[in-house]
């Protein structure tokens, strides 16, 4: 059985250097840390959709506990019902 050596050009991806690893890790920490003010805000059109959404998200929440209570009441009443 003959062996042919990997080609440079290989499809697997090469392992990356601890060293390197740590490098890039100390790299975005320091620019993380030492990040300018952005000075930014949010307009009052992306504020009222962010709001819709919350009171979309608490209302959906709201409905899907109240089946899941319904369903719960339903199979114990049926369980500990008065029996004929």
């Amino acid at each position: 059985m003959i062996r042919r050596a990997a080609s440079p050009h290989s499809c697997r991806p090469r392992p990356v250097p601890a060293r390197c690893a740590r490098l890039r890790l100390c790299a975005i920490s320091v620019l993380a840390l030492f990040a300018a003010n952005a000075h930014a805000y949010i307009d009052p059109g992306s504020g009222s959709f962010l709001l819709q959404i919350l009171l979309a998200a608490v209302v959906g929440a709201m409905f899907y506990l109240r089946q899941g209570i319904d369903a719960a009441k339903r199979l114990i009443g049926r369980l500990f019902g008065k029996k004929k």
